[in-house]
């Protein structure tokens, strides 16, 4: 990916409540930190990056398969890290509570 990534520091502690695939190479993630802040995740080759962005695509009627799997494991999690892992690459940790304990999950842009 060759697009840096904005400062998402203000992001932390943010809770995903909704999550959309609106294109075939983007995530779009809705989290809460005391208002709705959307996060756009591109994988596209040339494009690729992780976004602050304002205003929402329309989605697909019926989500793909994989935004339905990002859904049933990042739903309700929490950024609880952001770190680069060299300079063209970020990792978002994410942390869901559930009856087994905290699990970690880990996005790498």
């Amino acid at each position: 990916m060759t697009t840096p990534a904005p400062d998402l520091s203000p992001l932390l502690g943010g809770r995903i409540q909704r999550i959309a695939q609106p294109l075939p190479h983007v995530i779009l993630l809705e989290l809460y930190t005391g208002r709705a802040q959307n996060i756009w995740c591109s994988a596209h080759p040339q494009h690729g990056g992780v976004f602050v962005v304002t205003r929402r695509l329309s989605n697909p009627l019926r989500p793909p398969v994989f935004c339905l799997w990002l859904r049933k494991c990042l739903l309700n999690a929490v950024l609880t890290e952001i770190q680069w892992l060299h300079s063209q690459a970020l990792e978002l940790t994410w942390t869901l509570q559930t009856p087994k304990g905290p699990e970690r999950f880990y996005l790498v842009w």
